[in-house]
């Protein structure tokens, strides 16, 4: 396995995330050393539905749990997690075998939803 890279940022060493490796090991780095535990969504440059799809509980912001959830949703449905790393048309996922394995956050958000499911809770390291 290889090092976490790092880089200052602003004053500011964060975890860089270069690969589909990197991303993988995520959440072995500790809430406290993100850049920040929760962003307001309008803060973020980036597609509206996507963000969307990840502030599934419609709190206007989104939280490391989030990131990570979002992370094991997009891994578990790639077909090879190279693609990540390649500027291709289309992407091969792994077909679904129950609907009960989408999770939350991973269906858009209902009209009219609360959003009142829980977060997951973070993996102890061993």
């Amino acid at each position: 396995m290889t090092e976490m890279r790092f880089r200052n940022f602003g004053g500011i060493h964060q975890f860089m995330v270069s690969n589909e490796d990197d991303l993988a090991r995520i959440d072995d780095l500790d809430p406290a050393r993100w850049a920040a535990t929760s962003a307001p969504l309008s803060d973020l440059h980036c597609d509206p539905a996507f963000l969307r799809y990840i502030d599934h509980e419609t709190t206007g912001r989104v939280r490391v749990a989030q990131i990570i959830e979002a992370r094991d949703w997009l891994f578990s449905r790639l077909g090879q997690r190279d693609v990540l790393r390649k500027r291709v048309e289309a992407i091969a996922s792994r077909p679904s075998t129950t609907r009960a394995r989408q999770g939350p956050g991973c269906a858009p958000p209902r009209s009219g939803s609360t959003g009142s499911r829980r977060s997951p809770t973070r993996r102890s390291s061993p």
